[in-house]
């Protein structure tokens, strides 16, 4: 099925690498009109810019000033914001007694979860005047736990959280809110697929591999998409049944 998304604008946060590249990228080919941000991956964000039709943001999504002025100059250069996609993410450990351990939280919880809420909150006005979707991309480790990562995991869980409630309060104004959990995934943030570590923890995954960006981003699609539109407060594993494997069969 050709899922197409003409006249719709998108906003993708953290769109200059990984899920939040191939989300661009397929945001792009399926009709939407693209906007994304990067922080520092000013080279990389011109490159994807280049080649495609989308336009490029700098932005730290920490600070709550900058989310509102990424918002506005969309609203200013197309008009409208139908989808917003918060992918932007970091991935920081610490264990619960390291003298990083508070510092390691409030920058992990500034960037993942902060910065869902900022995005949300500035873009709600402008989805409620012709209904819209929200995906949040959060992970299997919103619902799992490993040592040294509770910010993590944490950050994770409560944007899940956000998405539920969000999607019972937008629901009324015809916005579907929505989260996605990936699993290993060949990006930046899972270090090189092709290491010994990767090939331990593909053992682990029914499927035995790493899922590529580009299977995240066309779950992003579709949850954009009026095919989805009885659809909401959900979250949609993406990981190649790995969060299922109990005994790590």
């Amino acid at each position: 099925m050709n899922i197409r998304l003409d006249g719709k604008t998108a906003l993708v946060t953290g769109g200059s690498s990984g899920i939040g590249e191939a989300c661009v990228r397929l945001l792009c080919e399926s009709g939407a009109n693209v906007f994304f941000t990067y922080n520092k991956g000013g080279k990389n964000a011109a490159k994807i810019a280049s080649i495609t039709s989308a336009k490029a943001i700098q932005c730290d999504g920490a600070r709550e000033q900058a989310c509102r002025d990424t918002v506005e100059q969309i609203i200013l250069a197309a008009g409208r914001m139908d989808i917003l996609v918060n992918n932007a993410g970091i991935y920081e450990s610490a264990a619960a007694d390291a003298p990083a351990f508070p510092a390691v939280w409030k920058n992990v919880m500034a960037v993942n979860l902060d910065a869902c809420a900022y995005f949300i909150h500035f873009a709600v006005p402008h989805l409620k005047k012709r209904g819209g979707k929200i995906v949040n991309i959060s992970s299997i480790h919103a619902a799992d736990g490993t040592t040294h990562a509770a910010a993590y995991h944490a950050s994770k869980a409560g944007m899940d959280g956000l998405t539920r409630a969000m999607a019972v309060e937008l629901a009324p104004h015809n916005i579907q809110v929505n989260s996605i959990g990936p699993g290993a995934t060949a990006t930046p943030m899972w270090g090189d697929p092709g290491d010994d570590y990767a090939a331990e923890i593909a053992k682990l995954v029914p499927a035995r591999r790493f899922g590529k960006p580009e299977e995240i981003a066309a779950a992003v699609v579709f949850l954009t998409s009026p095919l989805a539109d009885y659809i909401t407060g959900q979250t949609l594993f993406v990981d190649g049944g790995i969060l299922i494997n109990s005994y790590k069969e």
